[in-house]
């Protein structure tokens, strides 16, 4: 697919997400059961994994493309026939590149790209909450003390002092701030889903 076939793809997994977040966002707290929480999860782990689609493809893109799709020129170290070699470099003999870490992501544009850009410009502005939706995420994906570590320092950006702290990812998902407070996960995939925007603006 081109960078702009990966930006509609996004947006559409991103409608599709809002839709499942909606629903959610409307059961009243006191009636949530496991499975609204379970299914919470399930969308914050796949918000995650289109995020991770958008940063590798535009990270590849830009290793073969010369300009933005806004005509800025892009100076990169590496000038690649397709993606598929591009891969192959950054990997260098490794069985993947972590596409969802935003500081290792940032690191590499910088070694790449000259003064990161356009990658470092796309992920600057949320860094933060793309860190903290990559600790969600593994803590629904792995069971080690890491995670739960990453986990209880990405909910405390979240939670108001005082209220019961949420243990799992779909408890904290649903958890509201203040009764006209969106739920976490549609305050994070709203800032999210504006990635495609900001990689179409530069």
């Amino acid at each position: 697919m081109t960078i702009e076939d990966e930006i509609r793809d996004f947006d559409t997994h991103c409608d599709l997400l809002l839709t499942f977040i909606d629903g959610l966002a409307a059961v009243n707290s006191a009636e949530q059961t496991e499975q609204h929480r379970f299914l919470a999860e399930a969308v914050t782990f796949r918000l995650y994994r289109v995020y991770e689609r958008l940063v590798r493809s535009a990270f590849l893109h830009y290793c073969v493309a010369s300009e933005t799709l806004q005509g800025a020129q892009v100076i990169s170290k590496l000038t690649c026939p397709d993606w598929e070699t591009a891969e192959a470099i950054l990997k260098s003999g490794n069985k993947f590149l972590d596409w969802g870490n935003v500081v290792s992501v940032r690191k590499i544009a910088d070694l790449v790209f000259h003064e990161g850009f356009p990658i470092g410009n796309m992920l600057a502005p949320l860094h933060s909450d793309l860190r903290d939706l990559q600790r969600l995420r593994n803590f629904v994906a792995h069971d080690s003390q890491e995670a739960e570590d990453g986990f209880k320092s990405a909910r405390t950006q979240f939670l108001r002092i005082g209220d019961a702290v949420p243990e799992t990812v779909g408890e904290l998902a649903l958890y509201r701030r203040s009764a006209r407070s969106d739920v976490t996960l549609k305050i994070i995939h709203r800032k999210v889903s504006g990635l495609s925007g900001v990689l179409s603006s530069l």
